[in-house]
């Protein structure tokens, strides 16, 4: 799980980080795989190997990781407006 959300966090947009944690929040919420909501909801940006990393956690493990990447994206927006101000 450490790998899989350094490999986020370095790699991915603000846009894509919120898109991976819609297929993680909505494979959590139906049942099903994160790769199944990627095909169904055609977010090619996600790269296939992180939704394979996904797919190989289990249910609370894949909840931890969606909880961090949206405290991440929170961090990152919250020191932009600080530096902002």
């Amino acid at each position: 799980m450490t790998h899989l959300l350094a490999y986020i966090y370095e790699n991915f947009s603000r846009s894509e980080a919120t898109g991976l944690n819609c297929l993680i929040f909505l494979a959590l919420h139906r049942e099903t795989t994160v790769l199944y909501q990627r095909q169904t909801m055609g977010f090619s940006e996600v790269p296939s190997q992180v939704i394979q990393w996904c797919d190989q956690l289990e249910g609370d493990d894949l909840l931890e990781v969606a909880k961090q990447i949206t405290l991440n994206l929170l961090e990152v927006k919250v020191s932009a407006e600080a530096m902002d101000s």
